[in-house]
């Protein structure tokens, strides 16, 4: 294989992305690097330098380790620090920068991937402002030839230098590179779409239903087995037309397979749902399908995308293509669904999950507007959006059919229970009698997420009394779910244990809600967790979340690390942590911010004396009156 030489450049401030640098480079020659015949050897110089005096001081023992003259790529990375000065430049990032620069003037080699920081900075003395007035001054000169990339955080850095290196790969010309080429026929681009939608389609058989640990319990682990399959555990939801306020016309009941699998389905779709109303569920059973289509020979490929990771910086075009690239088991397959044929054409639909939890607003305009222009760019996509109703206005989204999730009816409520107690015939019977006579469980249970809560949570307490309120609900299920870690025996002698994990889980749950990041990243995490643990007893808190996460189902891994398996869940958590803090004036203040009713409401649920319940509402009310009649 053609080795690419990459080096890496930087000041001490961006350690984490100089490690994401190295895995992405890990990651990409087992993939699309391979198909070029290429492997990328990242070189850096904590790794690959040695101690020593040269008389040109510690610079001069670096520059030959890197080498940059004789290398394909520097990948050079700036945020408030600068660097220490060499003695022919500002910094040694510098220093490095200028010999790619004149020799990319001399020979065109090499290439220079230039990326800047656009986080808060934290200025505690002179000597760290003057840093970043040279970080700024540097980019403000920056050589007019040359075009640098902002990113936002490590998740952002992350998507973009993967797909920027996959895209220098694709643009090296023959004479530059070797690389095996193979110009496939249709049969073989039918054989990569076969290939893909069959990898979608195992990854989309099953349901992010909580509580998928091992359970001590054979029966409770064969039931959540069987209702974790797609085909068993989704529930055939029902949509309907959005109502405008002023429109009382009756709408009628529609049907999954009438909305997105007839003939003349439209191609255009937003769907909005309430918390736990199965929006990732259905668009993850509407992958499963689609997937299953494509892997039969019909031409359809779904591509499904979290909304949460598309940055400021990306167009939709280029969130698909990193979409596609992550999924593509090779460069073949990845250039037959990115060719013009199928790429943004009527074989492929767009699935984007959660346009609620984009984090930034201007972000969120970007995607919004993005979204117009795809139409009229690409009218044979298909487009289908789900989000929560928050901050949702039906003229943001012209041309789109506009649906919302309605609540599971008896029937639905019904079947659901007796998929998931089987056999059981008293269960059954009797929690179904449960939902007849007491209106407040029956109410939860037209919420799928609760749904499936009220089902566990009675399996193992056996008393509907567990499940009258959904604080209560939350707050049983989540202990079942927690104590499988312990063994019955062991429990009481576990119990300080058992504290530590949930202060952790609540500590975690509030400062990320605050931050507003869903994926709770492995750094972040370790420094939270730090002052909860006992070394000896617990390790690491990345270690002890990894095995909550196999054991309890109530975490599952992210990109960054650990992320709730639900965002219910996380909110419930959070309310939690500000049950503890008995925090009554900084709830109001957030009543105002859509992101937060679902934690106000739980917070509220959670409240035990009449008094504070009655300051609550009065504060709430000259806030968000709305709000204050729902958590009444």
């Amino acid at each position: 294989r053609n080795i690419l030489k990459l080096v890496l450049s930087s000041p001490r401030d961006v350690a984490e992305e100089r490690d994401i640098v190295e895995l992405v480079a890990a990651e990409l020659n087992k993939g699309v690097a391979a198909d070029y015949n290429v492997l990328f050897e990242v070189v850096r110089w904590e790794t690959d330098a040695f101690p020593g005096f040269h008389k040109a001081g510690p610079q001069g023992l670096i520059d030959p380790i890197l080498d940059i003259e004789n290398c394909d790529i520097l990948i050079g990375i700036f945020w408030q620090r600068f660097g220490t000065p060499t003695r022919d430049a500002g910094s040694g990032t510098e220093h490095e920068f200028m010999k790619a620069y004149e020799s990319w003037k001399q020979k065109d080699s090499p290439q220079i991937m230039m990326y800047f920081k656009d986080a808060e900075v934290r200025l505690a003395t002179a000597a760290d402002a003057e840093q970043y007035r040279k970080v700024h001054e540097f980019r403000e000169k920056f050589p007019e030839e040359g075009l640098y990339w902002r990113y936002g955080d490590s998740r952002q850095f992350e998507r973009l230098v993967r797909n920027h290196l996959t895209q220098f790969l694709k643009h090296q010309t023959p004479n530059e590179r070797v690389f095996t080429k193979h110009k496939g026929d249709k049969t073989d681009e039918y054989r990569y779409i076969r290939s893909y939608c069959l990898k979608l389609k195992e990854r989309f058989s099953t349901i992010n239903l909580f509580g998928e640990g091992d359970s001590a319990d054979e029966n409770m682990g064969r039931v959540m087995k069987r209702m974790r399959r797609v085909e068993t555990g989704f529930v055939p939801l029902h949509l309907q037309d959005w109502h405008d306020e002023i429109d009382k016309c009756e709408r009628a009941r529609l049907e999954i397979a009438d909305i997105f699998f007839a003939q003349d389905a439209d191609r255009l779709v937003l769907v909005r749902g309430l918390p736990g109303s199965g929006k990732t569920t259905l668009l993850r059973y509407l992958v499963y399908h689609y997937a299953s289509m494509g892997a039969e020979g019909k031409e359809c490929i779904p591509v499904y995308m979290r909304c949460k990771d598309i940055s400021a910086t990306d167009t939709l075009e280029e969130f698909v293509l990193q979409q596609i690239n992550q999924e593509s088991e090779s460069k073949l397959c990845y250039e037959a669904l990115t060719g013009p044929s199928y790429f943004l054409e009527k074989p492929m639909v767009l699935l984007f999950d959660g346009l609620d939890e984009i984090e930034d607003r201007q972000t969120s305009d970007n995607v919004r507007q993005g979204l117009v222009l795809l139409k009229k760019k690409y009218p044979r996509c298909h487009v289908i959006i789900t989000s929560r109703p928050i901050k949702l206005q039906r003229e943001d989204f012209p041309q789109f059919r506009h649906l919302d999730l309605l609540r599971l009816d008896a029937d639905m409520i019904s079947e659901y229970i007796k998929k998931w107690f089987g056999r059981d015939t008293s269960k059954i019977t009797n929690l179904q009698r449960a939902l007849v006579s007491r209106p407040r469980i029956k109410a939860l249970a037209g919420n799928p997420f609760l749904l499936s809560m009220i089902c566990f949570t009675y399996q193992n307490g056996g008393e509907t009394e567990l499940i009258e309120r959904r604080s209560d609900l939350y707050a049983n299920c989540t202990k079942y779910l927690l104590q499988r870690r312990y063994d019955s025996s062991t429990l009481m002698d576990s119990e300080e244990d058992y504290v530590q994990l949930l202060k952790i889980l609540k500590d975690i749950s509030l400062r990320f809600f605050l931050w507003q990041e869903a994926d709770f990243g492995i750094d972040h995490v370790n420094v939270i967790g730090k002052r909860y643990l006992t070394a000896e007893v617990l390790g690491k808190t990345s270690d002890f979340l990894d095995d909550v996460q196999q054991q309890t189902g109530l975490l599952q891994r992210a990109k960054e690390g650990f992320t709730f398996v639900h965002r219910s869940l996380w909110e419930y958590f959070t309310a939690l942590a500000l049950i503890d803090k008995k925090s009554d004036d900084f709830v109001i203040r957030h009543a105002a911010n859509p992101d937060w009713e679902e934690v106000v409401r739980l917070y509220a649920g959670l409240l035990r004396e009449d008094e504070k319940v009655k300051a609550l509402v009065n504060g709430l009310w000259t806030i968000n009156r709305p709000l204050a009649l729902r958590v009444t």
